[in-house]
């Protein structure tokens, strides 16, 4: 009121509400972004060392919105194992020296959550930063669903080896066969035949009777030769007497006058696989 007269004015606000109607648009996409992602941000002011967490972070480690919390909070509730990374996080978040991205498991009511530390200083104006701010992420289920993504390729390998390892004891078995009933039966008929050769009219011819016998030398060589391939491509013993049996035949024929070895064997043996 002046004097006889009523002086009003008035001031065009409409920039500053939609100003504020887009913050709070922005806000409300944060906050469900946050609920989706299971994920909260934080910020820290290296001066007052005041700790800032959003409602989403309120709500990834179950605390009431609020609430007042300080750097001791993550000491408290992380894993022994993981103490002296937090340790580290928190020295490098106080000092503000360095941005951080840092996994850690804390204990969150009943449950321990997997959480993914990230952080940049920010400086407020050219020079020392005045503050740091980051978020935290809940990869408890990535990190479960990376373990047993992991435990099944094991599997698959196991499977996969396991397969191998069953051809080549297949391609083995018949390898053996054919040496111990082809190549052996052969070597043998072969010195049957030879032998009938051993009469008294080639003994009368030294050169001859010399050949026979070296003949004959040159081919139990062989039958021998293949009799230990046959065996040691398919031990007899491992299949008819089982393993202990067939590490202990292994360790005779190891054994020399030089070198003696002894094999004991312990405990219960377990069938092998078919």
């Amino acid at each position: 009121k002046v004097d006889d007269g009523v002086l009003y004015t008035a001031e065009d606000i409409t920039p500053r509400k939609l100003l504020e109607q887009v913050q709070a648009r922005s806000l409300a996409l944060l906050q469900q972004s946050e609920a989706v992602a299971v994920m909260g941000s934080w910020e820290y002011d290296l001066e007052s060392r005041k700790f800032s967490w959003s409602d989403g972070l309120y709500h990834l480690f179950e605390l009431p919105v609020g609430k007042a919390v300080e750097l001791q909070f993550f000491l408290d509730a992380v894993l022994d194992d993981d103490r002296p990374a937090a340790a580290k996080l928190v020295r490098t978040l106080t000092t503000g020296a360095a941005g951080f991205d840092t996994t850690l498991r804390l204990r969150v009511g009943d449950a321990v959550k997997t959480v993914r530390f990230k952080a940049m200083p920010i400086p407020d104006a050219p020079g020392t930063p005045e503050r740091v701010l980051g978020v935290c992420l809940d990869v408890s289920d990535v990190q479960r669903l990376e373990a047993e993504n992991l435990a099944l390729k094991l599997d698959r390998h196991k499977e996969l080896l396991l397969a191998i390892l069953q051809a080549q004891e297949n391609e083995r078995r018949r390898l053996g066969e054919v040496l111990h009933n082809g190549l052996g039966q052969i070597l043998y008929a072969t010195k049957l035949h030879l032998d009938q050769m051993d009469t008294p009219a080639l003994r009368a011819l030294p050169v001859l009777g010399s050949l026979h016998q070296q003949t004959g030398r040159l081919l139990a060589n062989a039958m021998h030769q293949t009799r230990t391939l046959a065996h040691e491509l398919v031990p007899t013993s491992l299949a008819d007497f089982g393993l202990a049996a067939a590490v202990c035949d292994v360790c005779r024929d190891l054994s020399t006058p030089e070198l003696r070895v002894v094999c004991h064997v312990w405990g219960e043996e377990l069938p092998l696989p078919q």
